[in-house]
């Protein structure tokens, strides 16, 4: 009971902050797979993109469409 005083209030207090710390990695994982490609669209420049190989796909992103 001295490690982890959270045991004394039940199985859903404790699993409400085990379900909260595996959002909390699940997020930062995303996060950080993602920032190559938060990277590449912060630029906005859009003549860059167009020679980018896979500009057919990325054309038709939210970044492109005026979502950012």
């Amino acid at each position: 009971m001295q490690e982890d005083p959270f045991l004394l209030l039940g199985f859903g207090v404790n699993n409400y902050f085990d379900i909260m710390k595996s959002l909390m990695y699940m997020f930062s994982m995303i996060s950080l797979f993602m920032l190559p490609l938060m990277f590449k669209y912060s630029t906005n420049d859009q003549k860059a993109l167009s020679k980018d190989p896979l500009y057919a796909i990325t054309q038709f992103s939210l970044g492109n469409l005026g979502g950012s």
